[in-house]
């Protein structure tokens, strides 16, 4: 059986609402010349941090698997894959 595990929405929702609290003042206090370009960077940026937070983990019986948007492998995120058996222990570390 093969389970997913997403970005919590929490994570992504805190991640997004910080982007949109830092840039929606932007285009409102830009000079008019750059108020169309400031804009369409606004919109790019959360398209970027919405692809980004979209990577996921997939386990199953043979292996583990970490699974990355492709805006996250341009930035240079990677796909990587482990077998159970290859894993030697698992440590719980405060955070």
């Amino acid at each position: 059986m093969i389970e997913k595990f997403k970005t919590l929405f929490f994570v992504k929702s805190s991640l997004i609402s910080l982007y949109l609290a830092l840039t929606i003042p932007l285009p409102l206090i830009s000079i008019e010349k750059l108020k169309i370009p400031s804009i369409i960077i606004f919109a790019l940026g959360l398209y970027l941090i919405i692809n980004i937070t979209s990577d996921y983990v997939e386990t199953c019986s043979n292996k583990i698997s970490y699974k990355s948007s492709f805006i996250s492998k341009f930035f240079g995120k990677k796909n990587w894959e482990i077998s159970w058996k290859d894993i030697k222990l698992i440590k719980s570390l405060p955070t």
